[in-house]
């Protein structure tokens, strides 16, 4: 017997600042989707709205967007101002809908989360952590909020190991016991391919794939420095997939280095998973990851793939087996391992198709699932019972 009772289905709310594209994003939809409807309901709540993947989501999965703008884009006394009224909103919805279980996801959704959570009564809150960040990277109220999060979540889910050991190390007020691992998951069968659109692929050059938006710790500055040194030595061009404040200053590193011709803007794509297969390799450059969707999806297409040493990835990414890795910030370590597909069409193939494997064994989303909804059923065991 669960916390929601024999006589119906746990009721799962699923919270997210939107459904823009990313890859938290995209797992929470693959999630939403494909939890047993025996046993769970699902809820998906987004406070600034709605998103390009939300046509993504099943007709039966309930879908609240709320009106607020991003706290991002809040600034001075504006920011706690606007939480409050957001975890207002939210912990409205949340009592309206008789949650049983608040999974948050990101900073942000689990530590206002976890308050609105606790107004409406919701027995069990998960926290959904899927980066290598903590509050104490945060200026005030984050550290508090974080703190006071901690205190209020029942579990925390995180999608890698790195992301709980990490989470471990910088936050003392954790408890070991409440920290569960479910990496992503992703089923090739999902991914319905479209071809590339004209002009990105040119005879005799083979055809990258980036999918990141443009933040500075996805490393796009670094991709550019490692294509000026390719120049001449492996005939590669790079298709850039992704938006963000970062943006600008890649256009312009790319102009300054003469490769507008070698290095494409492609935007942010929603079928950007859906093209991964007609690349000849992809690539992501972070200087820190979670458990990255981008390789997954690429490696699902049997696509070879190319990262950094960083978070999860190595969980992901075997050196040599299913990919090829590089120390973290090393440009001339990345134009390497690009010159070293660009040279071998064998090797290209074998980590290729090692790759779509290891996702099919390890990372589907039926075990994704899984994992996710036994975590669910340990949070609702660890509510205390009424006297």
């Amino acid at each position: 017997m669960t916390a929601a009772g024999a006589d119906r289905r746990i009721r799962v709310a699923l919270l997210i600042g939107s459904l823009d594209i990313g890859g938290a994003e995209r797992q929470l939809v693959r999630l939403a989707n494909a939890l047993d409807r025996t046993r769970f309901q699902p809820l998906v709540l987004t406070w600034f709205g709605a998103g390009a993947l939300t046509g993504d989501l099943r007709p039966d999965v309930e879908h609240r967007a709320l009106a607020f703008s991003s706290l991002r884009r809040s600034a001075g006394l504006a920011r706690p101002l606007v939480a409050a009224r957001v975890t207002r909103a939210l912990a409205r919805e949340l009592r309206h809908y008789r949650a049983d279980v608040l999974h948050a996801h990101l900073f942000t959704g689990y530590t206002l989360g976890a308050i609105a959570a606790r107004l409406a009564r919701v027995p069990a809150v998960v926290a959904g952590r899927r980066g290598l960040n903590t509050y104490d990277q945060l200026p005030l109220p984050g550290p508090w909020l974080g703190r006071l999060a901690n205190r209020l979540v029942t579990l925390h889910l995180c999608n890698s190991a790195a992301v709980r050991d990490f989470a471990l190390a910088h936050e003392r007020d954790l408890d070991p016991g409440r920290m569960v691992v479910v990496h992503n998951g992703l089923d090739a069968a999902s991914l319905s391919p479209l071809p590339l659109p004209a002009g990105w692929r040119r005879e005799g050059e083979l055809l990258g794939a980036m999918v990141a938006n443009f933040h500075a710790y996805k490393g796009h500055r670094l991709v550019v420095e490692a294509w000026r040194r390719l120049r001449g030595r492996a005939p590669a061009r790079l298709v850039l997939f992704g938006a963000g404040p970062d943006e600008p200053a890649v256009r312009r590193l790319v102009t300054a280095a003469g490769l507008e011709g070698e290095i494409i803007f492609a935007g942010a794509r929603i079928d950007a998973d859906r093209l991964a297969g007609q690349f000849d390799f992809s690539l992501l450059a972070s200087s820190e990851e979670g458990f990255p969707n981008a390789l997954m999806e690429a490696m699902a297409a049997g696509v070879p793939v190319i990262a950094p040493t960083v978070g999860g990835v190595p969980e992901l990414v075997r050196d040599g087996m299913d990919g090829l890795l590089f120390t973290p910030g090393d440009a001339g370590a990345l134009a390497g391992r690009v010159g070293e597909l660009a040279a071998d069409a064998g090797l290209r193939r074998r980590l290729g198709e090692a790759g779509r494997a290891r996702i099919a064994a390890d990372f589907s989303t039926a075990a994704m699932v899984t994992g996710v909804q036994a975590a669910y059923e340990d949070a609702l065991r660890r509510v205390p019972r009424a006297a």
